[in-house]
């Protein structure tokens, strides 16, 4: 289901950024991308507010990103412990604006308002306080906004701090992660130096398929316990995030098992036939795709329609949150190599469902892991570039026919 607002009050565009990022910005960049001629909400950027001398260069960045996402028209904001940054804190503020301003007009994108938001305080960068009492108008207004009650009764939420919005990936006690690699290293395929090509096809298909029964046997277990999208969240605190929830949930992991799925995700098609199984109509290509190593038609339109917008499939909740869950638990029951895959695993699936900021900070923990790990970097790429999952390409291809 698609809820749509109606926003022309920049205070309810102020309080609708933390809802839309999970957590309340502090020191940053945050420019928000307008499509087509109703000025439709598009992609939401935001980076580390910059020395003056980078400024010029982080103002083409952030303005490459509205290239790509099609914008007509963006709104800049920037939050700073400067309660006055035209006053004697200008210099923190007014470089950056100025090259966004520039940049924009390069690329004929229109800059309706720019908004700072300080400690208590926010006002427009635009109108030189004419519009604005001299002292600003109080932070306090954005917590009581029409739309934030909106997303309030939606069920949405925000934390304050961007690290409180982040999962811990550090791993469990040493001991349990010691004998989880126990398990991992005896789990690998095992095949005699001499044996026959078809023999190592066989038992090597054994093995998969053994994988891929233990993956799907968790992940209903995971389901069972945590039930629907809905369920998950009902049974959590109030303050958290939906997909906070996610990584607070409990699993309960026996080292062999988890040693079993660590292993799989070494072998490359084992670890994309879990990815497989996240995507709504996979069926059982998920298995052949782990036994054989085939990539047929459907899974390469599957996996099409996750990254490119011509088919466009959006994750769903049942199939793609108890795989999260899943693979929060096992992340954190390994180190090193192995903890790789299921991070950048990690790292897709919240990138699928639009969480950048997770996505990064799952991919970057999957890139520090295993810096050759090809999916993290992939994904790390995409991310820097401003390309986003398929159905958000889909989107804005509809918001553009909307002119």
């Amino acid at each position: 289901m698609t809820t749509t607002f109606s926003i022309s009050e920049p205070r309810e565009i102020l309080g609708l950024i933390p809802y839309r990022m999970g957590f309340v910005p502090r020191n940053s960049v945050v420019m928000l991308s307008l499509r087509g001629a109703r000025r439709r909400i598009g992609l939401l950027t935001r980076m580390d507010l910059p020395a003056p001398e980078l400024a010029e260069e982080l103002a083409r960045v952030l303005v490459h990103h509205l290239v790509r996402d099609e914008a007509s028209a963006a709104l800049f904001m920037v939050y700073s412990d400067h309660e006055d940054p035209l006053g004697a804190d200008r210099s923190a503020v007014a470089p950056l604006l100025e090259a966004v301003r520039r940049e924009m007009g390069r690329s004929d994108i229109d800059l309706p308002d720019a908004w700072h938001v300080g400690p208590s305080r926010y006002r427009s960068l635009t109108c030189s306080y004419e519009c604005c009492p001299a002292e600003g108008w109080p932070v306090g207004d954005l917590l009581s906004t029409v739309l934030g009650a909106e997303m309030t009764m939606l069920g949405a939420s925000y934390v304050q701090t961007r690290a409180d919005a982040m999962p811990d990936l550090r791993p469990v006690d040493t001991d349990r992660v010691t004998e989880v690699e126990r398990f991992a290293a005896q789990a690998a395929p095992r095949v005699g130096a001499r044996a026959d090509a078809r023999v190592v096809e066989m038992r090597r298909g054994r093995w998969a398929s053994r994988v891929m029964r233990t993956w799907r046997r968790e992940v209903e277990k995971v389901s069972g316990v945590t039930g629907s999208a809905g369920d998950v969240r009902q049974g959590s605190a109030g303050e958290e995030t939906p997909d906070e929830c996610l990584w607070r949930r409990e699993v309960e992991l026996d080292p062999r098992t988890a040693g079993l799925l660590l292993a799989g995700m070494q072998d490359v098609s084992v670890r994309d036939a879990f990815m497989l199984t996240c995507i709504p109509g996979a069926g059982q290509e998920a298995e052949r795709l782990a036994m054989n190593g085939t990539v047929t038609p459907l899974v390469d339109r599957l996996f099409a329609g996750v990254f490119h917008e011509s088919y466009a499939i959006e994750p769903e909740p049942a199939l793609n949150e108890p795989a999260i869950v899943l693979l929060f638990s096992l992340a954190r029951h390994a180190t090193g190599r192995r903890a790789a895959p299921p991070l950048a695993l990690l790292g897709w699936l919240f990138w699928w469902k639009g969480n950048g900021a997770v996505a990064l900070h799952c991919l970057e923990a999957a890139a520090a892991a295993d810096p050759e790990h090809r999916l993290a970097r992939l994904l790390l790429c995409s991310l820097e570039q401003g390309i986003g999952p398929g159905w958000a390409g889909r989107r804005k291809l509809e918001d553009a026919a909307a002119l």
